[in-house]
């Protein structure tokens, strides 16, 4: 399956930044940071990663259907199924 670069690279780069204003705001003590602003960040970097990889085999005209729905672009946004997560037990 052809994978859809583009939309994959700006996404990874949203995450990106946000990972990198999560580590300046703790390395720098500048920014406030609490939990609850430490947990919004987080969420929004891994929602970035989930919206990049569950996006990947879209093809433009689908990507931009799911852009448009609010709900299926929250779905996409969700953690993906088709991943093997090891879990420590």
């Amino acid at each position: 399956m052809r994978i859809n670069r583009k939309e994959m690279i700006d996404h990874i780069q949203d995450a990106i930044e946000q990972l990198e204003s999560i580590k300046y705001a703790l390395e720098t003590f500048r920014s406030p940071i609490n939990q609850d602003g430490l947990q919004t960040e987080v969420e929004s970097a891994y929602q970035c990663l989930n919206f990049a990889w569950n996006i990947r085999h879209l093809s433009q005209e689908k990507y931009w259907s799911v852009c448009e729905d609010e709900s299926k672009f929250q779905a996409m946004r969700k953690l993906p199924t088709d991943l093997d997560y090891e879990t420590e037990q």
